[in-house]
């Protein structure tokens, strides 16, 4: 579940004979009402949508697959104009091996940031790229990442990285302690202060300015993916039985 200025969403999903059944839902908290905002069947392995929310827009991908063709759509729903918007629509054919596949994208108040795999001659290579130009590189492996105003946050296995936008300035790697720790979740509480979680057990404080990394909390069992809204940074602790839920206010 997610949300953007006065509305809540989220996705439910039933499995289907042909596949898994997948439906959007919007609720407006002013009058209480829920609407159906997308609804569709995702087939041969093909995801159902993940919802990626902005401080204007919800946005997600759908990807129609048959067995010999996908074709991906890019939608979003604005909140202010209270309507769907269909932005980009990627087709590959799979006999070929010849098109663009996204796997995830990040639609936020920084940008649009998208992560794909082209397919063309034989060959495949996956990158990272924003819309606006600003960013594009391979790479392959991601696990997470996002997209800020200066920075892209980037998580694999056994490290974080945190790419300038600004091609002078040097990439800055966290290294992990164990090489099959992952991280993710990524958000950025500034232009260059960003909290991530490391495994499932802490939350990490990076300040990409000076370079340096800190514990955020304390390791635990189970720490959500953290919530940052209206500079509050908002997570639950689970220890298999009980679940306790922490704010953490933000000043600047």
């Amino acid at each position: 579940m997610t949300g953007v200025s006065h509305y809540l969403f989220w996705v439910a999903s039933a499995p289907a004979e042909d596949g898994i059944a997948w439906t959007i839902h919007s609720f407006n908290l002013k009058n209480g009402k829920q609407d159906l905002l997308d609804r569709g069947i995702s087939r041969f392995d093909a995801s159902i949508p993940v919802l990626d929310a902005s401080t204007t827009r919800l946005s997600w991908l759908i990807h129609d697959a048959t067995a010999k063709k996908t074709t991906t759509l890019m939608k979003s729903f604005d909140v202010a104009a209270d309507t769907i918007i269909v932005h980009e629509q990627y087709d590959l054919t799979k006999r070929k091996q010849d098109g663009i596949l996204p796997f995830d994208f990040r639609s936020g108040d920084a940008g649009r940031l998208i992560h794909t795999r082209t397919f063309k001659d034989g060959t495949k290579t996956s990158r990272l790229a924003s819309d606006d130009g600003r960013f594009q590189r391979p790479i392959d492996g991601l696990i997470d990442f996002e997209y800020g105003a200066d920075y892209v946050a980037t998580g694999e296995e056994g490290h974080a990285a945190f790419l300038p936008l600004d091609s002078k300035q040097s990439d800055f790697t966290y290294e992990l302690s164990d090489r099959h720790s992952t991280v993710d979740a990524f958000r950025f509480l500034s232009r260059d202060r960003v909290i991530f979680r490391e495994n499932t057990s802490q939350l990490l404080y990076a300040d990409l300015t000076r370079g340096t990394v800190a514990p955020l909390t304390e390791m635990e069992d189970t720490t959500s993916k953290p919530i940052y809204v209206n500079r509050t940074i908002a997570y639950s602790v689970s220890d298999g039985q009980d679940v306790t839920f922490h704010v953490i206010d933000v000043t600047p």
